[in-house]
C-alpha cells in the first residue's frame, strides 16, 4: 500500500486512474478492515489536501467508490465511510452534493433495518450538525435540500414500510423534531433563526437568505417507497446567491405524523 499511494497524488501521471485502482484494490469488501480503513485515510488524505484544485474529480473518484456503501458489511468501515462523505459535503458547493446526501440516508435506512440504533443515531447527529452548517452558508439549496432530507427521514419512521423498526427510531425522531422545532423566523422576519437547547454545545445560528415559508404553494414531501428515504436530485446548476423558501409547514406535517404514531 505505501508503495501504491505514492501514485495517487495529484501530479503524478494519471493519478486519478491509480486512486481508483487503489481504492478497487484495499477498500473492496474481500479486504480485511484494518487495510479499508486505512486506505479510506489514505484517499482523505488527498482529497483534505487537493479538494480547492481538483473538486470535480475527486468527488467523481469517491461517489464511483461509495455509490453503493449501503451495501457493505462491515459497520465499522461503513461508518467511517460515512464520516468521509460527511467530511466531504462540509466543503462542497457543487450539484453533487445532493448525490453525497442521498448515499447517506440509503446507509441510514439499511442501519434501521438492521436494528443498529448507535449507528444510526451517530449517522443522524452527523446530518444534523451538517444542516446546521449549511443553513448558514451558501449555496442555500444545499440547507433546503438537507431540510426536505430530515423531514423525509423522520416522516419514513412513521410509515408502515418501518413499521416494524419504529422503536429503533426512536431517538432519531426526537433529534430531528428537536432541531426542526428550534428553527423560527426572527422578529423582522428577515433571517431564521435556530435556538439551540440550555446546556448544548451548539450555538446560536442565523441567516438572511433562507426565508420560511408556510404556504399551500410550498411542494409536499415526495411519496415514499418501500426502504426509501433517498430524495430527487434538483436538475439545473446551483444558484450560489439565490435566496430558499424553507416549507415550514413540512414540520407541520412531520407533527401530525408524530401525534397519530406516538404512544
Amino acid at each position: 500500500m505505501d508503495k501504491k499511494e505514492r501514485l495517487i497524488v495529484p501530479g503524478v501521471l494519471q493519478w486519478s486512474d491509480n486512486l481508483v485502482k487503489f481504492m478497487t484494490n484495499f477498500y473492496n469488501t474481500s479486504r480485511p478492515e484494518r487495510i479499508r480503513i486505512n486506505a479510506l485515510e489514505k484517499c482523505w488524505e488527498v482529497v483534505d489536501q487537493f479538494f480547492d484544485l481538483y473538486e470535480t474529480e475527486l468527488l467523481e473518484i469517491v461517489l464511483r467508490v461509495l455509490s453503493n456503501l449501503h451495501t457493505d458489511p462491515n459497520t465499522s468501515v461503513r461508518h467511517r465511510a460515512v464520516q468521509f462523505l460527511v467530511g466531504l459535503c462540509y466543503r462542497c458547493f457543487s450539484q453533487q452534493f445532493y448525490s453525497i446526501i442521498n448515499i447517506i440516508l440509503k446507509v441510514i435506512s439499511v442501519v434501521v433495518q438492521q436494528r443498529d440504533e448507535n449507528e444510526s443515531i451517530l449517522i443522524c447527529d452527523e446530518l444534523i450538525n451538517l444542516f446546521l452548517h449549511k443553513v448558514s452558508r451558501t449555496p442555500s439549496s444545499h440547507a433546503l435540500f438537507m431540510f426536505e432530507g430530515l423531514i423525509r427521514l423522520a416522516t419514513g419512521f412513521y410509515s408502515s414500510n418501518f413499521e416494524p423498526h419504529f422503536q429503533y427510531t426512536a431517538k432519531i425522531r426526537y433529534k430531528i423534531l428537536e432541531c426542526l422545532w428550534r428553527i423560527s423566523m426572527s422578529r423582522t422576519g428577515e433571517t431564521i433563526v435556530y435556538l439551540p437547547p440550555e446546556g448544548s454545545s451548539k450555538r446560536t445560528v442565523t441567516c438572511s437568505f433562507i426565508k420560511i415559508a408556510v404556504s399551500d404553494s410550498c411542494i409536499r414531501p415526495q411519496e415514499l417507497s418501500p426502504h426509501k428515504l433517498e430524495l430527487e436530485v434538483p436538475e439545473g446548476e446551483i444558484d450560489m446567491y439565490a435566496t430558499a423558501n424553507l416549507p415550514y409547514d413540512y414540520v407541520d406535517h412531520l407533527i401530525y405524523h408524530c401525534l397519530n404514531k406516538e404512544d
